[in-house]
């Protein structure tokens, strides 16, 4: 079953992510920079938890035919082709099977398909994130990943152009790719 298995993979990488974070904590007292500390040390073990439960549920479910049928045409197995994508949980590499026709042209990717990520580089998810940020940006606030954040940048409340959202002080706004 996907589910016992990506639960084990999740399980596994918290916890690894958790001990190694652990090492390095003073843990005698507490203190508002050791409950900072665990804060991110819980957020980026939760990242990497769910980034290798996904990527092994996604390769889960691609095809290990040698032949595939594509609209009629026979299409062989050529390589495994990994891609990276932008997901919830971060970059991930997905290792997906390319096939293409014996004559050449144009390659298939059905696991790509099969997901809609046929032509993109960040999931369905991280894709409504970034259209909900840029409408919330032209009212004066942010949205990444669940948090809101003031728009320093523009206390006028008018609209913001995409670069300005890159090149803003809101974390994570400088690693997202512009597409206008």
């Amino acid at each position: 079953m996907i589910i016992t298995d990506i639960v084990k993979l999740a399980t596994e990488q918290f916890e690894q992510k958790m001990f190694e974070f652990g090492k390095k904590l003073n843990t005698q007292q507490l203190t508002a920079e050791l409950a900072d500390q665990i804060s991110t040390a819980l957020q980026k073990s939760l990242s990497a938890a769910g980034a290798i439960a996904y990527k092994a549920f996604l390769e889960s479910y691609d095809l290990e035919d040698r032949v595939i049928d594509a609209n009629g045409q026979k299409l062989r197995f050529k390589m495994v082709s990994p891609k990276s994508f932008l997901s919830p949980f971060g970059k991930i590499t997905v290792h997906r099977r390319l096939y293409q026709a014996d004559t050449g042209g144009v390659g298939c990717v059905p696991l790509d398909h099969l997901w809609d990520m046929d032509g993109h580089f960040a999931t369905v998810q991280v894709r409504a994130d970034k259209q909900s940020s840029y409408k919330n940006a032209m009212v004066g606030s942010f949205s990444f990943y669940g948090e809101t954040h003031q728009n320093q940048d523009c206390p006028e409340r008018s609209r913001m152009e995409p670069k300005q959202i890159q090149n803003s002080n809101v974390p994570n706004a400088k690693h997202l790719k512009i597409i206008a």
